[in-house]
């Protein structure tokens, strides 16, 4: 968020990962994970203040992005006539 993920010894303080999981032939999972270390402040907040900010806002900024990704992937397996099991419902 405009600050330097990393330290000068180039370790990673946070990291992300978004990863495809084959569940079968024709079904796929997309699973995500984050993680930060101890040491990482949300522009510099205490962690008592800035833990509980980066949450709330890395879960809404994810649930965005991937109901995004759900609504494409739904769309175009319709387009394609193939079948499409919804994977998520906005509210």
């Amino acid at each position: 968020m405009g600050r330097e993920a990393t330290p000068l010894d180039g370790t990673f303080l946070a990291t992300w990962a978004l990863v495809l999981d084959e569940v079968a032939s024709d079904r796929t999972r997309l699973i995500a994970r984050s993680c930060a270390a101890g040491g990482y402040r949300f522009f510099g907040l205490p962690a008592r203040l800035g833990r509980p900010i980066v949450r709330l806002v890395h879960f809404v900024m994810q649930r965005k992005q991937l109901l995004g990704i759900a609504n494409r992937v739904e769309h175009r397996s319709a387009a394609c006539g193939a079948p499409a099991t919804p994977i998520a419902a906005p509210k």
